[in-house]
């Protein structure tokens, strides 16, 4: 009896033995390809190699490992994949980038969707997911999620911790938001000079100016060789007036690079906003003996040529310009504004035509074309533009405006009067539209069209929304009184008027004050006619 149940019990330990012999074999059938995986990733040279490593390491793993080997397996597969896909996003992540990365980054995130599979923790994988979210048509809340879970998994990680802050405030829309992720990241990692001058420019988009100096000014006393710091430091000094300080420091990035005209530009802007043009234009000449061919610098100078109605030379800048880059839209805007401030309204036009043919839906382009057709007599192509300008949109005040105005001097009075009044319901405010029609209900000659009640109403408007200073205003107070049939009303404020003219006008407010002491109303037409035709369109070269 017990040599029977020596013997059974032998045969259960065998029985057991076998057993787990053949669970152990089982559990490390994916052995072998495992070995084969470490080896050829030790030897991995190409991104064909790194797949066979994350393929046979996912065979293995089917297959079956034991717990240790399990868990090697899953690391050399992630890790295989994880830089697999940051070698293929590089050209993506580039600045700028390859013209191939929107294909590379569709490569890149299939390998990191695979890792994420087998490791949702894996947080420099979360990290890169969102940088190449990042990059146009990505899909925001998708980087935002992975920066929020990288958050969690480097809780124990200051320093990559505040470079997931960083990028995250790149995804906010709200400018607290985003300043708030960057003070958490100068938290993190407060010597970080980079993460400083990011906070710094948020400040100056969120409109905090004066902290943003205070960054800058941090960023440069650590620094003084950080020319994005010092630039943007000195550029906003000179705005907040501090002219002195701010000159300094363009002043020691012209030493440390002479050679720079970034450097010669940033001092022509700090004298521009000290309203001294001619130290302006100094620089910006040297800068254009660095570089003659500077588009920017040339334009810029030009502009102030302009301002200081040099125009000769703001039109020899621009005939340079011209040289260098042929039928460039902000040189012949530039070349119109000078012949404009020259009182040569068919040049002007002739540039703006040009323009409003390439930009015909620019309503500003339209409006000053229309302008200065109406300066150079050419009436009838002036209603043209503003006809246009009405019809893509019924409720610009200012076309009704400028139409009415054209109406008015060439003695449409009627017309101008329907368009005054459209314009007016646009916008009540404009104290030169309240005036310029209590002008015409009061001096029409044609009986029908007067109104001295309603004329003394808009110009009593015009004159409080200009203060009762404004002679030419204040005369059409005058006419509206001497039509409604108050003269002694008309008399005073034509007086007031004299007393503040002056110039060219002088003349006609002491003939309109006489008239209302002789007991006449002032009547006036004006016909101005049309001017000769517009000079013909000389060819760009």
């Amino acid at each position: 009896m017990c040599r029977f149940r020596y013997q059974f019990l032998a045969s259960m330990l065998l029985v057991l033995w076998t057993a787990v012999a053949i669970q152990a074999q089982q559990e490390n059938a994916g052995q072998s390809l495992l070995d084969q995986a470490t080896k050829l990733k030790l030897d991995a040279k190409s991104y064909e190699d790194l797949e066979k490593v994350a393929n046979l390491c996912e065979q293995a793993i089917k297959k079956g490992l034991d717990k240790e080997n399990l868990q090697f397996a899953k690391q050399l597969l992630t890790a295989s994949l994880y830089q697999r896909a940051s070698q293929l996003c590089a050209p993506a992540l580039t600045t700028p980038p390859n013209e191939r990365w929107p294909a590379m980054r569709d490569f890149a995130m299939d390998d990191l969707e695979r890792l994420l599979k087998h490791d949702p923790r894996f947080g420099d994988a979360l990290v890169l997911v969102a940088r190449l979210q990042l990059l146009p048509g990505g899909d925001r809340k998708r980087a935002l999620d992975s920066l929020n879970l990288a958050l969690e998994v480097f809780a124990a990680d200051k320093e990559k911790q505040g470079g997931v802050y960083v990028l995250r405030s790149q995804l906010q829309t709200d400018a607290d938001k985003r300043l708030a992720d960057l003070n958490k990241a100068l938290e993190l990692d407060p010597e970080n000079e980079q993460i400083l001058q990011l906070r710094a420019f948020s400040l100056i988009a969120s409109g905090k100016v004066e902290e943003a100096i205070h960054d800058l000014r941090a960023l440069y006393d650590q620094n003084p060789k950080n020319a994005v710091a010092a630039a943007a430091l000195a550029e906003f000094l000179g705005r907040a007036g501090k002219h002195e300080e701010a000159v300094k420091i363009a002043n020691k990035l012209i030493e440390q690079q002479p050679k720079n005209i970034r450097s010669y530009q940033l001092r022509a802007r700090l004298n521009v906003f000290a309203e001294d043009a001619a130290a302006a234009i100094d620089d910006l000449t040297k800068a254009l003996e660095i570089d003659p061919r500077s588009v920017e610098t040339l334009l810029t100078r030009a502009s102030l040529h302009e301002a200081q109605q040099d125009f000769e030379l703001a039109l020899e800048d621009l005939k340079t310009v011209e040289k260098i880059q042929p039928g460039a839209p902000q040189t012949s805007l530039l070349r119109s504004m000078v012949y404009q401030r020259m009182e040569k309204f068919d040049d002007a036009a002739l540039e703006l035509r040009r323009l409003v043919r390439a930009n015909p839906k620019n309503v500003q382009l339209r409006m000053q074309l229309g302008l200065n057709y109406s300066l150079g007599n050419h009436h009838q192509l002036a209603i043209t533009e503003f006809d246009k300008i009405i019809q893509s949109d019924n409720k610009s005040w200012i076309a009704y405006y400028s139409r009415a105005d054209i109406l008015l001097n060439t003695g449409k009075h009627k017309q101008a009067i329907a368009d005054y009044k459209v314009a007016l319901e646009l916008k009540r405010d404009s104290e030169g539209l309240l005036n310029n029609l209590a002008w015409v209900l009061a001096t029409s000659p044609v009986d029908d069209l007067r109104d001295g009640t309603l004329a003394v109403k808009l110009a009593l408007e015009a004159c409080e929304l200009s203060e009762y200073k404004k002679p030419h205003i204040i005369s059409t107070l005058a006419a509206a009184y001497a039509e409604s049939g108050d003269f002694e009303m008309a008399i005073k404020w034509a007086g007031k008027a004299v007393e503040l003219g002056e110039g060219e006008i002088q003349e006609q407010l002491e003939s309109e004050l006489k008239s209302y002491q002789d007991g006449k109303q002032w009547r006036e037409l004006k016909e101005d006619p049309e001017g000769p035709p517009l000079k013909k369109e000389k060819p760009v070269t």
